[in-house]
């Protein structure tokens, strides 16, 4: 957790500033449609960034200022298509975006693997656990979807004799739907 804001905070900033007065100067028919869109979309990015530079687990705010990235892109390029920015501005733009887009997806990644390293080792396997019973019917393909398959939990194992023992243990059943 940061206690400054990231530059590409700033940056998403600067371009907030930016686009506000364009949008201003669209014509009517866009205004309202493509210019509300734009500056939706670039206050969600500033917001999302904002978030995550002030939380400690900040891969979804990231993941969503990526998606927003992308979504002015997209609008931006719509908005040279129809005319309603020139061609300058479109440049601008798109170097600004990618800048953003690039520094934000780095970010991203960064977070992705400091979490994939600080994962605790896999637990031992079930058969080295007491009280968990993992019973499979039919266990699944190795290359299957998993929404075809269905999970029951239990809170309760089985004792030897194949009687339920409340709350003692684990039991997960897999089997095809």
């Amino acid at each position: 957790m940061n206690s400054e804001p990231a530059v590409v905070v700033q940056k998403a900033y600067d371009w907030t500033l930016w686009i506000v007065p364009k949008v201003e100067k669209f014509p009517k028919s866009h205004r309202f449609q493509l210019g509300q869109m734009l500056v939706t979309a670039s206050l969600e990015l500033l917001m999302h960034l904002v978030d995550a530079t002030y939380q400690i687990r900040n891969a979804g705010s990231l993941a969503e200022a990526v998606r927003e990235v992308n979504r002015i892109r997209y609008l931006m390029r719509l908005a040279k298509d129809l005319k309603v920015i020139n061609l300058e501005a479109h440049e601008f733009a798109a170097k600004a975006l990618d800048e953003m887009g690039r520094m934000t997806g780095g970010w991203l990644k960064s977070v992705r693997e400091k979490a994939q390293h600080r994962q605790l080792p896999s637990p031992p396997p079930s058969s080295q656990r007491p009280g968990l019973r993992v019973h499979s019917q039919n266990p699944p393909p190795p290359a299957c979807a998993i929404s075809d398959w269905m999970y029951d939990l239990s809170a309760h194992s089985h004792n030897f004799q194949g009687t339920p023992e409340p709350l003692s243990g684990l039991t997960f059943t897999l089997r095809r739907r």
